[in-house]
C-alpha cells in the first residue's frame, strides 16, 4: 500500500514540476510592453511600404515563436515590396515547414529564385537566395545548377559561395576549364575570401 502511495506522490511531483516549467517558459516568451511598442512601430512601417519594417517585425515575432504572423509579414515584404531578404525567409518557411506552414520544396525554390534574382539585379550583396539554391541543387546532385547559383553569389563577394565552388572543384564536380573561368571572372573575390580563410585559421584558438 505504501509503495503505491509513493508512486502516486512521485507522479504528482513530476506533473507539478512539468507544469511549473511550462508555465515559466510561457512567461518567458510573452512579449513585454516595450517590445510590443517596438513591434507596432515596425508593423506600421511595413504597412507603409517599408520592407525593412516587415523584416524586423517578422524577426521579432519569430523570436517569440509567433511563426504564422511572422510568415505573413515576410510574404508582404516579398510579394508586395520585392525585398530579397523577405523572399528568402518565405522560402525558408516553406522549406522547413515552421509552425502551421506546410513544407513545400517547390514553393521554397520559387521564393529563393525570386530572392536571388532581386539581389542580383539590384547588385545587392545579400546572398541568401542564390546560396540556398546552390546548396539545394548540390544536395540533389544537379551540379550544373549548383555551380550557376553559387557563381551568382560569388560574383557578389559572398565568400561562402566561392568556398563551395572551390570545394566542388576539389571533389571533381567541376571541370578545370569551368573552374578557371569562374576564378578568372571573380579574381578579387577569390583572393579576398582566401585571405579571410587563412586569417581565420591563423587566429583560431
Amino acid at each position: 500500500m505504501f509503495y503505491f502511495i509513493k508512486k502516486i506522490l512521485k507522479s504528482l511531483f513530476i506533473i507539478l514540476l512539468l507544469s511549473t516549467f511550462f508555465l515559466s517558459f510561457a512567461e518567458e516568451i510573452k512579449i513585454d510592453e516595450e517590445t510590443s511598442l517596438e513591434l507596432k512601430k515596425f508593423e506600421n512601417a511595413c504597412e507603409n511600404g517599408d520592407a525593412e519594417g516587415c523584416n524586423t517585425a517578422a524577426s521579432i515575432l519569430s523570436s517569440f515563436d509567433m511563426y504564422k504572423e511572422a510568415f505573413q509579414l515576410f510574404k508582404k515584404g516579398c510579394d508586395s515590396l520585392n525585398n530579397p531578404i523577405s523572399c528568402y525567409n518565405v522560402g525558408d518557411f516553406y522549406f522547413n515547414g515552421y509552425d502551421g506552414i506546410s513544407k513545400d520544396k517547390n514553393k521554397a525554390i520559387v521564393y529563393w529564385k525570386k530572392a536571388c534574382k532581386l539581389s542580383t539585379e539590384d547588385k545587392d550583396n545579400y546572398c541568401g537566395g542564390c546560396y540556398s539554391l546552390g546548396n539545394l541543387f548540390l544536395e540533389d546532385k544537379n551540379y550544373k545548377d549548383a555551380i550557376y547559383y553559387f557563381s551568382l553569389d560569388c560574383s557578389k563577394n559572398c565568400c561562402e559561395a566561392c568556398f563551395q565552388i572551390e570545394d566542388m572543384y576539389k571533389k571533381g564536380l567541376i571541370e578545370k576549364k569551368d573552374y578557371s573561368y569562374i576564378v578568372k571572372n571573380n579574381k578579387t573575390t577569390f583572393e579576398t575570401c582566401d585571405f579571410i580563410k587563412r586569417l581565420s585559421k591563423d587566429t583560431d584558438i
